[in-house]
């Protein structure tokens, strides 16, 4: 194994260790109303379909994966809403042994680098960030906290579809301590080839979160002082948001 596929299997690991831990954590907190066990049990349910069910078809991006789970967005609330109907406690018990199963595959298994998910191929980074994400947004709706590398993964992974989808160098976005990304302004914004370019966005992990899946706004977020901009340009951001819209 070359040092490159080493790091990026050992990269896969620990996302996947990162969701799966977390979700068990959840899971076994006691503090889950219906509508949270049910969007953990579906979770669960198919990942693990998904970790069974390799592929040596192409994926697309994380951007084409997150932008195919929004597409089919009311199909995974109809399900979730099934689920839902169940009492807590029932569904609680159904998804105890199934985050054991799914920390059992990942710790027992070699994972496979792409498979066959309910919104089409992708890599399965790309899967477990996307669910990383909405576990992400499901845990603060519930009023508890994620741990640091939960939020840090699914931080990455929104900035990284950013970056993709606004190629350019002319806004920095910087959510600290994770990660920062330049991304190009519309229209006639400047080019910065080194340091960092005139135009920065800069909040916290948390609030950044809220703005790039939907759940807060651009306007009410700056004007509680959450949220700094500065440069001619910087306020563009608004217009790329959000990045992937969930629903909590």
């Amino acid at each position: 194994m070359t040092l490159l596929a080493a790091r990026a299997k050992a990269a896969l690991e620990r996302v996947a260790d990162t969701f799966c831990l977390q979700l068990a954590e959840v899971a076994n907190s006691g503090r889950c109303e219906a509508k949270e066990a049910a969007t953990l049990l579906y979770m669960a349910n198919t990942c693990l379909l998904s970790l069974n069910n390799p592929t040596s078809g192409s994926p697309g991006t994380l951007s084409d994966h997150l932008y195919q789970r929004g597409l089919q967005s009311d199909a995974t609330q109809e399900s979730i809403e099934e689920l839902a109907a169940t009492t807590t406690s029932v569904l609680l018990r159904q998804l105890a042994p199934l985050s054991g199963d799914l920390l059992s595959t990942i710790n027992d298994s070699s994972l496979p680098n792409t498979v066959n998910t309910q919104y089409g191929i992708a890599r399965l980074m790309d899967y477990l960030r996307a669910n990383i994400i909405e576990l992400c947004v499901l845990i603060y709706s519930a009023g508890e906290t994620p741990t640091r590398q939960l939020l840090g993964e699914a931080i990455r992974a929104l900035l990284s579809v950013l970056a993709e989808r606004y190629p350019g160098q002319s806004i920095e976005v910087r959510v600290p301590p994770y990660s920062a990304v330049q991304v190009g302004a519309f229209g006639d914004g400047p080019t910065h080839r080194r340091g960092t370019p005139p135009n920065v966005v800069e909040t916290d992990a948390k609030t950044f979160l809220a703005l790039a899946t939907g759940l807060d706004d651009w306007d009410r977020v700056f004007s509680s002082g959450r949220l700094s901009v500065s440069g001619a340009h910087a306020d563009e951001t608004e217009r790329m948001l959000p990045i992937y819209q969930v629903r909590p």
